[in-house]
């Protein structure tokens, strides 16, 4: 009897043991499981990650299209002032230079070296002109309407070699050249509006910044809201007067001071084309009294702010615009604004 009660007991240990055992494989069981899972999500959610990066880059990359351009060096023996200046105006797009009267230029004045070192000129495809704003040592900053595909296609061209021209008020020679690897449009550019026209271009090789000693140097960009009084200067390359060499192209950098505009006077202007101005990132200067103001040519230059005419004359500037449109040359312009306009500033600061 006292063995059968010690084996029933044995036997009831042994099957509570075998319970606890299993409950612990049990458990075990959900407690890897639990892990497994855990894991797995935490896969799935890093590769949901990966994915929306993936997609952020792509949709990034078809959003800001980097055009590669020839491998292609600069002419030395090449004629550069027979270009024509590209126009800031879907009016002038099928528009013979030889219409253009003195009354519809802007009368400027030749920059002295080292007033701009930050002006570039760009040459495209050795037939056509713009002007540029110099960012940093390899990057330039200039109108989208100069490079962008679409609006190449009313002069039956493209883009292909671009040759920017530093620390020199001549277009012809002197100063720093590079040519462009590759440049980016913003992706909201309207060619028909003229809105959102930035570009960044990429130069090949560096140039040399130091204002002393190559005329040559990076834009300082000002924050600053424009005021109805103050005096802004607008620098270029576009056309001066039909009188000029080359039917108006002028061959040195020039220099006029524009008034500020009230957004109206520019859209009174522009009536026809139903052109507004956008006030949170555009504004309007020129065709004041002197009828001063930006031309063919001039698109992508810079409008600088200086506290007088002597820094003017030291180069000491910042810019606080740049030219994109207009339609009658001594007749008020439209500009973007560059630090203050937060979608431009950001596709900048994004691409150079």
């Amino acid at each position: 009897m006292i063995i059968r009660q010690s084996t029933i007991i044995l036997l009831l240990a042994l099957a509570s043991l075998f319970l606890v055992s299993a409950r612990v494989v049990r458990l075990n069981e959900v407690i890897e499981t639990s892990h497994q899972n855990e894991i797995k999500e935490a896969i799935d959610e890093n590769e949901d990650e990966l994915l929306d990066e993936e997609e952020e880059k792509i949709e990034d990359e078809e959003k800001n299209n980097w055009i590669e351009l020839e491998d292609e060096d600069e002419d030395e023996d090449f004629d550069a002032s027979k270009l024509r200046p590209i126009s800031f105006s879907s009016n002038y797009s099928n528009r013979d230079l030889s219409e253009l009267s003195a009354e519809e230029v802007y009368n400027g004045l030749p920059a002295d070296l080292g007033m701009f070192p930050f002006v570039v000129y760009i040459q495209i495809n050795k037939r056509y002109f713009c002007t540029g704003i110099l960012y940093d040592k390899d990057s330039v900053v200039t109108a989208a309407h100069c490079v962008h595909p679409k609006f190449f296609q009313i002069y039956n061209a493209q883009a292909n070699t671009i040759i920017v021209r530093a620390g020199s008020t001549n277009r012809i020679r002197g100063g720093q050249t590079s040519v462009v690897s590759k440049y980016v449009v913003h992706p909201d550019f309207e060619a028909q509006t003229f809105s959102n026209d930035v570009a960044v271009l990429k130069l090949k090789t560096p140039f040399q910044l130091n204002a002393d000693k190559y005329y040559t140097d990076a834009a300082k960009f000002s924050s600053s809201k424009l005021k109805p009084k103050s005096d802004y200067w607008l620098a270029g390359y576009g056309l001066t007067t039909s009188s000029d060499q080359q039917e108006g192209y002028p061959v040195s950098l020039q220099y006029g001071k524009l008034a500020w505009q009230k957004s109206k006077v520019c859209e009174d202007a522009y009536s026809q084309t139903k052109r507004k101005i956008d006030p949170k990132g555009e504004f309007c200067a020129g065709g004041g009294k002197e009828d001063m103001s930006g031309c063919r040519g001039d698109s992508g230059g810079p409008l600088v702010t200086a506290k007088s005419e002597k820094d003017l004359m030291k180069g000491k500037v910042q810019v606080v615009g740049m030219l994109i449109y207009g339609i009658n040359c001594g007749g008020p312009n439209i500009f973007t604004s560059l630090k203050n306009n937060n979608k431009v500033w950001k596709f900048i600061k994004k691409n150079v």
